[in-house]
Protein backbone atom coordinates (compact mmCIF):
# COMPACT_ATOMS: atom_id res chain seq x y z
CA UNK A 1 0.00 0.00 0.00
CA UNK A 2 1.36 3.42 -0.97
CA UNK A 3 0.96 6.44 1.29
CA UNK A 4 -0.59 9.30 -0.68
CA UNK A 5 -0.61 12.63 1.18
CA UNK A 6 -2.86 14.07 -1.54
CA UNK A 7 -5.58 11.60 -0.51
CA UNK A 8 -6.07 13.65 2.66
CA UNK A 9 -7.08 16.78 0.80
CA UNK A 10 -5.46 20.10 0.01
CA UNK A 11 -5.60 21.42 3.58
CA UNK A 12 -3.90 18.41 5.18
CA UNK A 13 -1.44 17.50 2.42
CA UNK A 14 1.04 20.35 3.22
CA UNK A 15 1.33 19.09 6.81
CA UNK A 16 1.98 15.53 5.66
CA UNK A 17 4.62 16.69 3.20
CA UNK A 18 6.36 18.84 5.83
CA UNK A 19 5.50 22.11 4.11
CA UNK A 20 3.49 23.33 7.10
CA UNK A 21 4.91 23.57 10.59
CA UNK A 22 3.78 22.77 14.11
CA UNK A 23 3.19 26.48 14.59
CA UNK A 24 0.68 26.51 11.74
CA UNK A 25 -1.07 23.48 13.20
CA UNK A 26 -1.26 25.21 16.58
CA UNK A 27 -3.25 28.03 14.94
CA UNK A 28 -6.04 25.63 14.01
CA UNK A 29 -8.42 25.35 16.92
CA UNK A 30 -11.07 23.10 15.37
CA UNK A 31 -10.21 19.68 13.94
CA UNK A 32 -13.15 19.92 11.51
CA UNK A 33 -11.26 22.72 9.76
CA UNK A 34 -8.69 20.24 8.43
CA UNK A 35 -10.91 17.16 8.39
CA UNK A 36 -14.41 18.37 7.40
CA UNK A 37 -15.56 15.00 6.04
CA UNK A 38 -13.83 12.78 8.58
CA UNK A 39 -15.71 10.34 10.76
CA UNK A 40 -13.03 10.90 13.46
CA UNK A 41 -11.64 14.44 13.08
CA UNK A 42 -10.21 14.69 16.60
CA UNK A 43 -8.33 11.41 16.18
CA UNK A 44 -6.93 12.70 12.90
CA UNK A 45 -5.80 15.95 14.54
CA UNK A 46 -4.08 14.01 17.33
CA UNK A 47 -2.29 11.94 14.69
CA UNK A 48 -0.94 15.10 13.07
CA UNK A 49 0.43 16.17 16.47
CA UNK A 50 2.02 12.74 16.76
CA UNK A 51 3.55 13.19 13.31
CA UNK A 52 5.16 16.40 14.61
CA UNK A 53 6.46 14.49 17.67
CA UNK A 54 4.31 16.50 20.05
CA UNK A 55 3.42 13.62 22.34
CA UNK A 56 1.86 15.91 24.95
CA UNK A 57 -0.68 17.53 22.61
CA UNK A 58 -1.44 14.23 20.95
CA UNK A 59 -1.91 12.55 24.33
CA UNK A 60 -4.22 15.32 25.58
CA UNK A 61 -6.56 14.71 22.66
CA UNK A 62 -6.51 10.91 22.87
CA UNK A 63 -7.12 11.07 26.62
CA UNK A 64 -10.62 12.47 26.06
CA UNK A 65 -11.60 10.16 23.17
CA UNK A 66 -13.26 6.75 23.41
CA UNK A 67 -12.91 5.22 19.95
CA UNK A 68 -10.92 2.06 19.21
CA UNK A 69 -8.81 4.11 16.79
CA UNK A 70 -7.96 6.57 19.57
CA UNK A 71 -7.07 3.66 21.87
CA UNK A 72 -4.70 2.26 19.24
CA UNK A 73 -2.90 5.56 18.70
CA UNK A 74 -2.95 6.29 22.44
CA UNK A 75 -0.98 3.06 22.80
CA UNK A 76 1.47 4.26 20.15
CA UNK A 77 2.02 7.48 22.10
CA UNK A 78 2.87 5.49 25.23
CA UNK A 79 5.22 3.22 23.26
CA UNK A 80 7.08 6.27 22.04
CA UNK A 81 7.46 7.77 25.54
CA UNK A 82 8.41 4.81 26.31
CA UNK A 83 5.85 3.45 28.74
CA UNK A 84 5.19 -0.14 27.53
CA UNK A 85 2.91 -1.09 30.42
CA UNK A 86 0.58 1.82 29.75
CA UNK A 87 0.79 1.13 26.01
CA UNK A 88 -0.27 -2.48 26.63
CA UNK A 89 -3.34 -1.25 28.53
CA UNK A 90 -4.42 0.87 25.54
CA UNK A 91 -3.72 -1.89 23.03
CA UNK A 92 -5.95 -4.24 25.08
CA UNK A 93 -8.71 -1.64 24.81
CA UNK A 94 -8.43 -1.75 21.02
CA UNK A 95 -9.45 -5.41 20.97
CA UNK A 96 -8.08 -8.26 18.89
CA UNK A 97 -10.47 -7.84 15.96
CA UNK A 98 -9.61 -4.31 14.91
CA UNK A 99 -9.14 -3.83 11.17
CA UNK A 100 -5.58 -2.54 11.60
CA UNK A 101 -4.13 -5.81 12.87
CA UNK A 102 -4.27 -7.92 9.65
CA UNK A 103 -2.45 -5.11 7.80
CA UNK A 104 0.24 -4.99 10.49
Amino acid sequence: MTFLPSAYGPLVEPFLLGHQSRNMLACISESRTLFPDSRLPEEAMAELWLLFDDLDRSHQIYQRLDSREAAFWHGIVHRREPDPANAAYWFRRVGRRHAIFPAL
